[in-house]
């Protein structure tokens, strides 16, 4: 090797350590920022974005492998991990987690094995107070065909262009159950009813503070809970949405109903404030990440902000995410099969 090629192979090397420990501190600040979470509203705005920190410290783990440097190694494993804690259970979900589910890829061709009598559909979608696509929505809509549809910043001219588009598919709606409730509403195949009028709910605690209604499906009555806790913009709104989580997992816990919650939680599983109770069943275990929001940010830097869970009465069938309809999120949605 000549001098010369030895000089430049040798500015490469140094570049690529310049590189990697840019990338290294950078990780390593946005490990220590999500650690702060608990006590920032700023901080755990950055935890949502686990999933590209996630993979910046697998490239900065395969690098270290490739140029074999032990130290590297460990290092990139030190901040890759706490990401890492967050991201692969929806993967590989522990066995803790998916005790009475029963998961199975989501391929679209094997679908059509249950029938409508079989599989319960739910869709979860915030439709974005300035969207004016009401077209595309009860287009998708109508081609997924699902038996709830749950809908946020249902406002202005949304709820009437809904119930109009909606009539003969979807005849009932919260609206005719929570006539002041608005911006979350929830329409259905089937009749509904307010589900604190069933003795074991009304006797959960806050239950009269969530839109739930109650529908009977195959011989069953079960419970829909719809929610959309405030944006964490500022410390305000940030402890609401932390106090409407609890208020969630407290009504989850305490149902005996079979129940689906559905909602824009403004959260993501980064969090250290997202639900985590094993009692209440994130449907996306073993489905993945999952992000839905914002629709106009390339796909790695979206958040899973919108979410559904599920009591352990059901069968995560399929989960998945639906195309853009004009919203700046992503529909949600799942095919759940009871579980005897």
């Amino acid at each position: 090797m000549t001098a010369q090629a030895s000089k430049g192979l040798s500015a490469w090397r140094r570049t690529g350590h310049v590189l990697f420990w840019l990338a290294w501190l950078g990780l390593l600040g946005a490990t220590v920022i999500c650690g702060l979470a608990p006590f920032a509203y700023q901080a755990d705005l950055v935890s949502n974005f686990r999933w590209p920190f996630f993979w910046l410290g697998v490239g900065l783990l395969i690098v270290s492998t490739l140029v074999r440097r032990p130290r590297w190694l460990l290092l990139s494993l030190v901040v890759l991990t706490p990401h890492a804690m967050h991201v692969l259970p929806y993967y590989f979900p522990p066995r803790w987690l998916t005790s009475g589910l029963e998961y199975r890829a989501p391929t679209d061709a094997a679908l059509p094995r249950l029938s409508a009598t079989d599989r319960f559909r739910l869709v979860n979608l915030n439709l974005l107070y300035s969207n004016r696509q009401h077209q595309a929505v009860l287009d998708w809509v109508q081609e997924v065909s699902p038996d709830v549809l749950v809908v946020h910043e249902c406002t202005d001219g949304w709820f009437p262009a809904l119930v109009d588009g909606l009539r003969a598919t979807h005849p009932y709606h919260s609206g005719d159950v929570f006539p002041t409730w608005t911006g979350t509403r929830v329409f259905s195949r089937f009749p509904l009813r307010m589900a604190r009028k069933l003795e074991s709910f009304r006797d959960v605690p806050l239950a009269d503070s969530c839109l739930a209604v109650t529908l009977d499906w195959g011989g069953r009555s079960l419970i829909v809970i719809a929610d959309h806790p405030p944006s964490p913009t500022n410390r305000q709104r940030f402890e609401r949405r932390n106090q409407r989580l609890v208020d969630l997992e407290q009504i989850g816990v305490m149902t005996s109903i079979p129940w689906i919650i559905a909602g824009d939680f403004n959260c993501s599983s980064g969090s250290p404030y997202f639900i985590s109770r094993p009692e209440l069943h994130d449907t996306r275990w073993g489905f993945g990440w999952q992000p839905s929001w914002p629709t106009w940010a390339p796909s790695f830097l979206r958040v899973p902000i919108d979410h559904i869970f599920v009591s352990s009465n059901w069968r995560v069938i399929d989960r998945r995410l639906g195309p853009m309809v004009g919203s700046d999120h992503l529909p949600v949605l799942v095919d759940l099969q009871w579980s005897e």
